[in-house]
């Protein structure tokens, strides 16, 4: 009986370093499976941030083509002539009153000017005739209430 009991004491303490061997194992794996997935979530942040940064790149490159452009005599005189209206030593300046500059800076003929004056005379007198049908109506049926109102008040009183 004594072999019996110390067989099932061993066997108990077989149990129990089994059970502790698999708990560590299990805690390794969660360990790995959780680093597994940090390592992707950091693998796809870090494709993200290198899309930005490319995109950037180009968005400095493009920026520092147009200051090549910008900084140019070439464009300076344009511009001074455009928006100054500044010219050379040699050349003399026309400035017509019939002509005007958009907010586009594009120059706008006299043609365009009137066409669009015209469009809206046109577009004010549409307007006008559309409220006086307005009232129109309005004054028509206030007249047909009116009347219908007599009508009812004959047909009572009579």
């Amino acid at each position: 009986m004594k072999s019996k009991t110390k067989f099932k004491a061993k066997k108990k303490k077989i149990n129990v370093l089994r059970l502790a061997l698999v708990g560590v194992v299990a805690l390794v794996v969660v360990y790995f499976v959780i680093s597994a997935v940090k390592i992707v979530n950091l693998n796809k942040e870090r494709a993200e941030i290198e899309e930005q940064n490319k995109e950037l790149k180009e968005t400095v490159e493009d920026l520092n083509q147009q200051l090549e452009i910008i900084n140019t005599d070439k464009y300076m005189e344009g511009l001074a002539r455009k928006r100054l209206k500044l010219v050379r030593s040699n050349e003399i300046l026309f400035i017509l009153p019939d002509l005007r500059v958009n907010d586009k800076d594009e120059t706008v003929a006299p043609t365009d000017m009137a066409m669009e004056e015209a469009q809206r005379l046109v577009d004010e007198k549409e307007a006008e005739e559309a409220d006086k049908a307005k009232e129109e109506k309005s004054k028509d049926k206030s007249k047909d209430k009116d009347s219908k109102d007599k009508d009812k008040e004959e047909d009572n009183n009579g």
